[in-house]
């Protein structure tokens, strides 16, 4: 048997460990992953043999249709209803599967890899770091951190919210993920869509967040489609003259979804509608889009709005003076009204449109 550290068969005069061995490990790799997706194949093609599972799929992607179909197109919604029903809701199915598959004499990386992916689970987390060769997230509905091989094409910015079904997967990172079919990339610094997840898992009578979204995964896609409708026809961002109506949290820049982090921070505990999430939304939107404001601190910009939408009546059963509001944010009064005052000349223009 070959050492590590042993000069390699192959005459090259390099360290085995340096050589072929490496060539042998990345073969093993390309037929894990042969291997793997002969797994997924096979179950896809078999999962709903029964013609009792079949009939209760069907009847869940018909309530899935009706219940999405303004938001989706209807192939997208069957992808979306298949992999809840077959890795969530169902997922009796998937490990019965994959029991069966590792019974068989099968490849030790394969069966390391299985035995990872025996439990999927529904990720909604905020990519916390983007890393050069991996991206960080923190679960907000629990307390797992998971990481997800950063490739050249990834398109993904700290703070930004993810959404979908994975598996666990170490092959690569520790703590890593594998995405079942997709995963969607959401705006973190979108109040409303955060609240509003927030609001509903405070509401639901679970002890679990499994149990939260095997009951509210299709009301989750609402709230997602609901917000992405807002945007696309203007019901957030819309400023009459004012310039702002093409600017959306999309086109945030660092430093301004700084300022949208703080000051979700800072209103998490208050428990406001969404009317109250809106208003505020189209404050902080508008102040970037039309003034573009120079600041060093977020904090100082996200007191500020947050003393705008005060004078606006955002909070009407609440009573602060401005170093209250100052406080909340640990920054001075001076700071937060030189800021507050600019937000302030739009105050009449943003009511109407609210």
């Amino acid at each position: 048997m070959v050492g590590r550290n042993d000069p390699c068969p192959c005459g090259s005069g390099k360290k085995y460990k340096k050589c072929c061995m490496r060539k042998e490990q990345q073969s093993i790799e390309k037929l894990v992953e042969q291997d793997l997706k002969l797994v997924f194949d096979s179950f896809f093609e078999t999962a709903l043999e029964n013609p009792k599972d079949l009939a209760a799929f069907e009847n869940l992607e018909r309530s899935w249709i009706q219940g999405l179909d303004k938001y989706m197109e209807a192939e997208d919604i069957r992808d979306h209803a298949a992999e809840y029903f077959l890795f969530i809701y169902r997922q009796d199915l998937w490990k019965r599967h994959l029991m069966k598959t590792m019974n068989r004499p099968i490849r030790p990386a394969t069966r390391a890899a299985l035995e990872d992916w025996l439990q999927p689970f529904v990720l909604y987390a905020e990519i916390t770091d983007v890393l050069s060769s991996k991206v960080q997230m923190k679960e907000i509905l629990g307390n797992g951190t998971y990481y997800y091989p950063n490739e050249p094409d990834t398109q993904v910015h700290k703070g930004d919210l993810i959404f979908g079904i994975v598996f666990s997967d170490n092959r690569e990172l520790e703590n890593g993920i594998f995405i079942v079919q997709s995963l969607s990339f959401l705006n973190g610094e979108d109040l409303v869509l955060r609240q509003n997840i927030e609001k509903l898992a405070a509401e639901s009578e679970v002890d679990s967040s499994t149990a939260f979204f095997q009951q509210n995964m299709m009301e989750m896609h609402k709230m997602i489609g609901d917000r992405e409708l807002a945007w696309e026809e203007g019901m957030a961002d819309q400023n009459g003259d004012q310039g702002a109506g093409e600017y959306t949290e999309a086109d945030l820049k660092p430093s301004e979804k700084e300022v949208m982090k703080s000051l979700h921070d800072v209103l998490q505990p208050f428990q406001l509608s969404k009317e109250q999430l809106e208003f505020i939304h189209l404050l902080a939107v508008s102040y970037f889009a039309n003034v573009q404001p120079e600041f060093r601190k977020p904090e100082i910009v996200a007191a500020a709005i947050f003393k705008a939408a005060y004078e606006a009546g955002a909070f009407p059963d609440a009573r602060y003076s401005q170093s209250d509001i100052a406080k909340m944010f640990h920054t001075s009064t001076a700071s937060m009204m030189k800021h507050a005052n600019k937000i302030l000349e739009n105050i009449e223009t943003l009511q109407e449109i609210q």
